[in-house]
């Protein structure tokens, strides 16, 4: 492991459970997301702001990337853990920091990821 989050499933098993996933209802996102917002809150935002507020002070640093871990890691055995939506935004912003703090691209010549 070279300091991201460990690999849970193998690309096999993330593709066969994917299937499996049910998708969140649309009436669901619709009442979870205001449409009178030019830019709606995130899940993180919405629900953890004591999140945010750190992770605004920390952003573009490397100590980030040990406060997201800190998060999504369970290192006592004792958390509830996230919502999805919570977690997809972590392990999202997990993803961009490190471009951020080495000012590169998180994208390709061609615009993938």
């Amino acid at each position: 492991m070279s300091g991201g989050f460990p690999t849970l499933f193998d690309d096999h098993a993330l593709e066969a459970a994917k299937q499996r996933a049910d998708p969140i209802p649309p009436h669901v996102v619709e009442a979870q997301a205001p449409k009178d917002e030019p830019y709606p809150e995130s899940w993180l935002e919405r629900h953890h702001p004591h999140i945010v507020q750190k992770l605004v002070l920390l952003w573009g640093y490397p100590e980030c990337l040990n406060f997201l871990k800190s998060l999504v890691i369970d290192w006592r055995g004792n958390r509830q853990g996230f919502r999805r939506e919570v977690m997809a935004e972590l392990v999202f912003l997990h993803a961009l920091l490190p471009h951020m703090i080495s000012n590169s691209s998180p994208w390709d010549e061609t615009g993938q990821r």
